[in-house]
């Protein structure tokens, strides 16, 4: 598990630590955390949090936030890496659940 935590990039420890400094939790979320397990390289960063989205836009120079789900995108252009130029930080404070049944 050691190793695992040494592939996570520069960029997500970046989004991770600016967060906690804050005062937020932070956490990684989703697919990334099951290919570091597997020992395979990511295909994108999910990372979720109990900062609002309006705390996030603030703490980050470069993000983008167009939806009411509370996603922002901390947006990392100058990454070589197309995996790291866009990390999506989902505030959990505006999770819900369903309001109406489908099935």
């Amino acid at each position: 598990m050691e190793n695992n935590l040494k592939n996570i990039p520069a960029e997500v420890l970046f989004c991770l630590k600016t967060l906690e400094n804050e005062g937020f939790s932070a956490y990684l979320v989703g697919g990334c955390v099951r290919d570091l397990l597997l020992e395979i390289k990511p295909k994108d960063w999910d990372i979720t949090t109990n900062a609002k989205p309006e705390d996030i836009v603030r703490l980050f120079p470069k993000t983008v936030y167009t939806n009411d789900f509370g996603t922002v995108t901390v947006v990392n252009k100058d990454s070589q890496d197309e995996t790291l130029k866009a990390i999506e930080t989902v505030s959990y404070t505006h999770l819900t659940l369903p309001t109406k049944r489908i099935v």
